[in-house]
């Protein structure tokens, strides 16, 4: 079983939305907003964080902190699952804001 997971941020970047990836400082803490793209470390407040993981995508919202808590909640859970245990949570208690892309690009065209 695959226990990778990897966070991501949502992003417009040259009038296009991709997938960029969370940057985190040496001590490994989340840097708010930033993402590297092509290589290069950028802020952009634009966008959702997603975790990646056994091929799936899951929108953790836009708060930085709250991207941190559910990626090390989805990584214990993965771990869990790979040394035999099983996992009782319902995914429901993971709070997530309701914008959603087409909020952000509607609110940031008429913006």
């Amino acid at each position: 079983m695959n226990r990778k997971v990897s966070l991501y941020k949502y992003v417009n970047v040259d009038g296009k939305w991709r997938y960029a990836k969370a940057v985190f400082a040496p001590n490994n803490t989340l840097r708010a907003h930033a993402v590297l793209v092509n290589g290069v470390e950028s802020v952009n407040k634009t966008g959702y964080y997603v975790l990646s993981y056994s091929r799936k995508w899951e929108n953790v919202g836009q708060d930085p902190k709250e991207a941190v808590r559910v990626l090390n909640l989805r990584r214990g859970e993965l771990l869990t699952e790979a040394s035999g245990g099983s996992v009782v949570s319902d995914r429901k208690e993971v709070k997530v804001p309701t914008k959603t892309r087409e909020n952000i690009e509607i609110s940031s065209v008429s913006a």
